[in-house]
């Protein structure tokens, strides 16, 4: 059972393999920090020369979760990193999901939107009062990328069986399957090949959607994958944050406590 959304990366000259995953990761002192903010939170790990940081936020407009990538080679020679992001969808109430996930799962439809390269879950209901709810993820980037954008949705093919650490597909660099379907143990797996130059930096964008109407969703992917929007969401975030501090008058300091307490 996948707890959270997760991102690997895997160098595939020095077959070196991360995580956001602290339990994952096999450097642990020192090569991981991890910052709460009123605004964000943000991750930063160092494997080798290249450091990876992801800054997560929610856009204050619209109902999605933005996790932005930035992947920095301060090495001489360019690097070529798979990165690949994965979670376990549910669409219902936590309640429903502890008592019944398998038959839960049950409920959940795939499928892939062409235009904005994106997996599209959907929650079918199960009684007239019920409202279909829709989840839309994408991975996108702006930078030079090796082949296709690839999706898995078969958990035990990705993870493998009973396995809790790295995904077997990750380890051994297997392609993804790029199939949709009906599946009862299901994984929403996206992966894109970078290429980094000596000293440069690279962005993703992992844009997680959901609502009631699935051309909404489908429009919030597409409107975030703008790097201009995903920035903007970012600051736009940070800006409520500095207002409702000065309306509650709580200083910098305070939310710093306030944070190490939480």
């Amino acid at each position: 059972y996948i707890q959270g959304i997760i991102f690997n990366f895997k160098n595939i000259k020095t077959k070196n393999i991360w995580s956001s995953n602290y339990s994952q990761n096999e450097q642990k002192d020192n090569n991981y920090q991890i910052s709460f903010m009123p605004d964000k939170n943000e991750q930063e790990i160092i494997n080798g020369n290249i450091k990876t940081k992801i800054k997560t936020t929610v856009a204050p407009e619209e109902p999605v979760e933005l996790r932005k990538v930035i992947l920095e080679n301060t090495g001489t020679e360019e690097e070529i990193i798979e990165v690949t992001s994965y979670f376990e969808p549910t669409l219902t109430e936590k309640e429903q999901d502890y008592a019944h996930p398998a038959f839960n799962k049950l409920f959940l439809v795939y499928k892939y939107d062409e235009k904005t390269n994106s997996i599209i879950v959907k929650h079918k209901t199960r009684d007239k009062k019920e409202q279909e709810i829709y989840l839309a993820v994408n991975l996108s980037t702006n930078s030079e990328t090796i082949g296709d954008l690839e999706y898995e949705i078969e958990e035990e093919k990705f993870l493998g069986r009973g396995n809790l650490e790295i995904p077997i597909m990750v380890k051994n660099s297997i392609p993804f399957s790029k199939k949709i379907g009906l599946v009862t143990e299901s994984v929403v797996a996206l992966k894109r090949t970078v290429k980094i130059k000596p000293q440069e930096k690279v962005d993703l964008d992992l844009i997680i959607s959901v609502g009631e109407e699935k051309e909404k969703v489908i429009n919030n992917v597409e409107k975030y994958q703008i790097s201009e929007n995903s920035n903007k969401a970012f600051e736009l975030s940070k800006a409520r944050i500095e207002a409702e501090s000065r309306y509650l008058r709580i200083k910098g300091k305070d939310i710093e406590n306030y944070q190490k307490i939480a």
